[in-house]
């Protein structure tokens, strides 16, 4: 099985166990609280398929989930780019807010008692490990004789995919793109593992800072809602002049560490599969295809058209 149909068909079966599987895992968890649920079912939809993966593909973990130390530098950036993140996600969530209902509400009234270090641990830490093993370590794996930019689009657009929710698809597409260049530079998942708590962390910290009870949150989507057209074309434009500022400097920072990187960006440690980089693509010598077949695979496969169009019908069934 070519690589980017295998990671692209695991990502077909995260994303209908979790939609198939969600009533199920309600009657299973039922008399677990709110926090319990989210953590057990992250480990239940994305932990537990992806040893199944390991199990049955014989991949290597270390090298698949890119297990490399990073540098204190590099760490530093990490954290810098969570907060340089912040109003591209601020203009993607506004932008979707206009057509889907924000969710968020919901949870955090049903987390409002729980205390700051736990609701991190819940909503940052969890995620941050979790989404990280299986859409930037397994998924990514998949598009290693891809280059750097097609595999973070495609990665991206499935972790958008994986929320499995209007509101979030935006934003999690973009970030996915990020995090997708992360772990490709610097060759290292904690890279992004990092800078995903962080960026869930300030969420976090935000909500709790400035959102006192669930009616704000309310209030802050019926204002949406009830804003007029011109207000609504004036703040879009305020929040993506931030986001484009933003997205500069973002920019300069990724690549900044690409810079330092550039030498041993997608070289791995596994000396028994020596590869070799080619234009941002990692290829494995030792693999049964040729470079030439790895490099003209098809990323938009059968797996990847179902996963679109199930998520597609999804989000059309739950809006109406």
């Amino acid at each position: 099985m070519k690589p980017v149909f295998r990671v692209n068909l695991f990502a077909l079966i995260l994303v209908l166990l979790q939609v198939l599987g969600a009533n199920f895992a309600g009657i299973l968890l039922n008399n677990l609280s709110i926090a319990q649920r989210l953590i057990v079912s992250q480990l239940i939809f994305l932990i537990i398929p992806s040893i199944i993966y390991f199990i049955i593909t014989k991949q290597s973990i270390k090298e698949t989930l890119r297990l490399n130390k990073i540098s204190v530098k590099e760490i530093l950036l990490c954290f810098l780019l969570a907060f340089l993140a912040q109003p591209v996600a601020w203009f993607c969530s506004f932008l979707s807010n206009l057509f889907f209902q924000n969710s968020v509400a919901q949870v955090f009234d049903a987390m409002k008692d729980i205390s700051y270090p736990a609701m991190l641990g819940v909503m940052a830490l969890t995620p941050a490990i979790c989404e990280e093993i299986t859409m930037r370590g397994i998924v990514l794996s998949g598009y290693d004789n891809k280059t750097t930019f097609k595999a973070s689009l495609m990665t991206g657009l499935i972790f958008g995919i994986l929320h499995m929710n209007g509101q979030q698809f935006l934003y999690a597409f973009a970030l996915g793109i990020l995090f997708g260049y992360l772990v490709r530079i610097t060759n290292s998942i904690f890279s992004t593992m990092i800078c995903h708590f962080t960026f869930n962390g300030i969420q976090v910290s935000m909500s709790r800072l400035f959102i006192k009870n669930l009616d704000n949150i309310k209030d802050q989507s019926n204002a949406i809602m009830s804003m007029s057209v011109s207000e609504k074309i004036n703040y879009l434009i305020v929040l993506f002049s931030m986001a484009l500022v933003f997205s500069a400097i973002i920019f300069l920072v990724v690549r900044s560490i690409k810079k330092n990187r550039e030498k041993t960006a997608f070289e791995y440690s596994n000396v028994e599969n020596s590869c070799y980089v080619d234009s941002g693509r990692t290829i494995f010598k030792s693999s049964k295809y040729s470079p030439e077949v790895l490099e003209n695979e098809f990323v938009l496969n059968i797996p990847m058209v179902i996963m679109i169009g199930f998520y597609i019908f999804f989000i059309i069934k739950t809006a109406f």
